[in-house]
């Protein structure tokens, strides 16, 4: 499992550069650190390039288990 953040679309360039900086910096404070290491998270940092790789992965993986499985709704 993983967790991001998602600004709307169209969010400038310039605004997403500043919330990437201001979230990797949060992510390695040990207020933020601590809390979540106990409770089983590890804390890696990306960029927004290498988030949409993952997204993109796991979007084609899953998508494929429900195929595969035949699943529906």
């Amino acid at each position: 499992a993983w967790f991001a953040y998602f600004a709307p679309a169209g969010t400038p360039d310039d605004v997403l550069d500043i919330l990437q900086e201001k979230i990797a910096l949060a992510l390695e404070a040990d207020a933020v650190i601590e809390p979540l290491a106990k409770a089983g998270f590890v804390m890696i940092g990306s960029s927004r390039d290498e988030m949409a790789a993952l997204q993109d992965s796991d979007l084609a993986r899953w998508k494929q288990v429900v195929e595969d499985t035949g699943f529906e709704m």
